[in-house]
């Protein structure tokens, strides 16, 4: 049976008469105080009601969900009294997450092959940990801080656990600095010249568009990560050559220290074994075979078009009130990295 997305149906007479059985999330335009009125008159008839409550009943009967059909053996939540389903899929989930890593820079620095305690390991920045709620604590993982292992949604999901960047780099190398603070700079500084190998974690979230985070709805509100990032990257990249920074972010995002720092690991969204598949690409234990799927321009202006931030239609927190500008899609091919080409960016 055909079933709607999610608030695609915009009628009830125009979806029934369409063919659609079954209406989501909810009764909405099939709700009885919409199709009653319908069937009384005539416009939508009977005989289509039933046609549609027989689509979707079919599957119920031929697959014998009215005859002693199993119950459900685990729950939304996997709750420890069923059955454990998950088998070994975590070693499964580190590869993805070591592998899907993309480099986008590389100095000689990594990999770093010394053995624990012999150099002095920093790993800085608020997205290096746990949120501050902890985990699991926000609605559909909407998080403002921590590290990031997915986006926040509708169709996210508990972690069973969730290893951090920073508890993955303590248990491979001993942290000798483990700065959280991302907004106290000369503090930052001071604690980046204590360590031999100064890892910086930055991240920016992203999700679907009925929340709110930090003031983006949904989609971003700009190119820069989150949480005075950048100004904590150069701190630290000031006074430690051996700068590698760690991008925790949905998409492409500005790079104003990229000169300054010795490598740079985007890693998006890799869920619950992020450290573990961040600190394997680190030690030289997986190669970050991960590549890009969008150009990252040098600078902001390098963009074939200037991004619209503020749309008060889809963005409530937005008062631009306009005007925005026509938009010809009359690029061609020459979208994205052929753009960049053809505009010598």
């Amino acid at each position: 049976f055909i079933v709607s997305d999610w608030n695609g149906c915009h009628g009830t007479v125009e979806c029934a008469r369409g063919g659609l059985d079954m209406t989501q999330p909810e009764a909405g335009w099939y709700s009885d105080t919409n199709l009653q009125p319908l069937i009384a008159n005539g416009t939508v008839p009977t005989s289509l009601i039933n046609k549609l409550a027989i689509n979707v009943l079919t599957p119920w009967y031929m697959l014998g969900q009215d005859q002693s059909y199993p119950g459900l053996t685990m729950d939304w939540n996997g709750a420890p009294a069923l059955p454990y389903v998950r088998k070994n899929h975590h070693i499964i989930a580190r590869q993805i997450a070591g592998e899907s890593i993309v480099m986008l820079k590389n100095n000689g620095i990594l990999p770093l092959t010394f053995p624990r305690g012999s150099s002095r390991v920093g790993v800085y920045g608020s997205s290096s940990g746990y949120p501050s709620g902890g985990l699991n604590s926000q609605s559909a993982q909407k998080y403002e801080d921590g590290s990031l292992g997915m986006g926040w949604g509708s169709g996210t999901a508990w972690y069973p656990y969730y290893i951090t960047p920073a508890a993955a780099l303590q248990s491979v190398f001993g942290l000798t600095v483990n700065f959280t603070n991302n907004w106290n700079i000369a503090a930052a500084r001071t604690a980046a010249a204590q360590a031999d190998v100064a890892i910086v974690v930055v991240s920016a979230n992203a999700g679907e568009g009925y929340l709110v985070s930090d003031g983006n709805l949904g989609d971003r509100n700009n190119l820069s990560v989150w949480h005075n990032g950048n100004d904590l990257i150069q701190a630290v990249a000031s006074v430690n050559p051996n700068t590698i920074v760690v991008l925790n972010v949905p998409g492409a995002v500005n790079m104003p220290w990229l000169d300054s720092v010795a490598a740079v690991l985007l890693t998006g969204y890799a869920g619950q074994e992020t450290g573990w598949g961040l600190t394997d690409v680190l030690t030289g234990a997986v190669n970050p075979s991960g590549k890009l799927v969008y150009t990252i321009a040098k600078q902001e202006s390098d963009y074939a078009a200037k991004i619209l931030y503020c749309l008060p239609a889809v963005n409530h927190n937005c008062n631009d009130p306009g005007p925005y500008p026509t938009l010809n899609y009359d690029d061609g091919v020459n979208i994205d990295y052929r753009y960049f080409d053809k505009a010598g960016a």
